[in-house]
């Protein structure tokens, strides 16, 4: 029997790239604020800065959706306890 579960590597992508476009929807008038969250992710890729570094610049930057910065916690899987307190009080 073929297994027809999607790994969960696809299924992170599938929804990242759907947060990353709902982030571009949502600053349309503002495209220096998605290229500044774009910067972010590059940073992180990159290596050069971790998800507690990069997360205080998604809270500055998406101070004013606060929707947007729920969302991106379930991108944090590994975010330490008070970075995770900022999240719950935004």
């Amino acid at each position: 029997m073929k297994n027809t579960t999607k790994a969960p590597t696809q299924i992170d992508f599938k929804k990242a790239m759907c947060y990353i476009s709902k982030v571009k929807t949502r600053f349309t008038q503002r495209p220096e604020i998605y290229q500044a969250f774009l910067e972010l992710l590059q940073n992180y890729q990159k290596g050069s800065k971790s998800l507690q570094d990069v997360f205080p610049g998604v809270i500055q930057l998406f101070r004013s959706a606060p929707d947007l910065v729920q969302d991106f916690r379930h991108f944090l899987p590994n975010l330490s306890k008070s970075a995770r307190a900022q999240i719950e009080g935004v």
